[in-house]
């Protein structure tokens, strides 16, 4: 009979085959202080696929020589040819994932969509061989399924976790799923991108970190680390250089260079520019005429 374990592991263990669980919780799933509680479903047959969504910390999947590393908010799919896992717990919290596991026979016995791949033998080889993949940022529409669940009479069961695929495929539909990005300097390129294509949008840090495809908590890391600086104060700044410019070579009144550097008002962009330069965005273009003449 499969059933429902918990865990949150606070050393760097390596994980080989089945998952390790530390608790057992044979009922229900709990979730305590509102917070995931990691848990996965443990077969008696081998494990074949996993899916599941890291909570907390990084997890780093080693396979064929390669490695993949899934931040905070990651969605991942796992084949049994991956040779080692890592959990790697935050600064101050434990490790927390949510992981559902599957055999091949009850892949079998899964979706129409499973069954599809299934026929032509292509979900048996992509376990195998495509390695780790990952996908967007989880959020309250994951939560929503384990509170659902939570809240359930009935014992976690094998109709349960196909519940919770098909409302993980819903949560996934329409969006590319991609290889984890392994090393720095791809994140590095990836991330100079967006905050080039974004500089002058007004985009939000989950909208960011979402084209990063990383979570909210780990954009703003890698950004920090990259820019020495936080992506408010670098877009505040990259918008009051390109205001700048416009005051000294265009004529665009200051209501338009408001707009276009995306401040929410005219008086909003003016207080901002006089916390920065000491002076109104008029003055300092009076300034910069004068410098022209002299």
């Amino acid at each position: 009979m499969n059933k429902i374990a918990t865990f949150a592991s606070s050393e760097r263990e390596p994980i080989f085959g089945l998952l390790f669980c530390k608790q057992i919780i044979p009922d229900e799933i709990m979730l305590l202080h509102n917070e995931v509680v990691s848990f996965g479903v443990v077969p008696n047959e081998e494990v074949f696929f996993t899916i599941g969504v890291v909570y907390e910390g990084t997890k780093r999947v080693y396979c064929r020589g390669k490695q993949y590393c899934f931040a905070s908010g990651d969605l991942f799919c796992v084949g049994r040819e991956c040779c080692r896992v890592e959990n790697i717990p935050s600064k101050h919290y434990p490790y927390k994932e949510v992981v559902i596991t599957f055999s091949f026979e009850e892949l079998q016995q899964l979706t129409p969509w499973f069954n599809d791949l299934i026929a032509d033998n292509r979900l048996r080889q992509s376990a195998h061989d495509i390695g780790p993949v990952a996908g967007c940022e989880a959020d309250a529409a994951v939560l929503g399924i384990f509170n659902a669940l939570r809240q359930s009479p009935l014992p976690p069961s094998f109709t349960k976790r196909q519940g919770i695929l098909k409302m993980l495929s819903d949560y996934t539909d329409g969006m590319v799923l991609r290889v984890a990005l392994s090393n720095l300097d791809s994140r590095n390129l990836l991330l100079n991108n967006v905050v080039r294509n974004n500089r002058f949008r007004h985009a939000t840090i989950d909208d960011l970190a979402e084209q990063c495809h990383c979570s909210r908590s780990s954009f703003k890391e890698l950004f920090h680390k990259h820019y020495d600086t936080s992506p408010y104060h670098y877009f505040l700044e990259q918008r009051l250089e390109k205001a700048q410019s416009l005051l000294t070579g265009s004529s665009c009144s200051i209501s338009e260079i408001s707009e276009i550097c995306e401040f929410n008002s005219p008086s909003h962009f003016a207080r901002i520019f006089r916390s920065y330069f000491a002076c109104s965005p008029s003055e300092y273009r009076r300034q910069q005429q004068l410098k022209k003449w002299l």
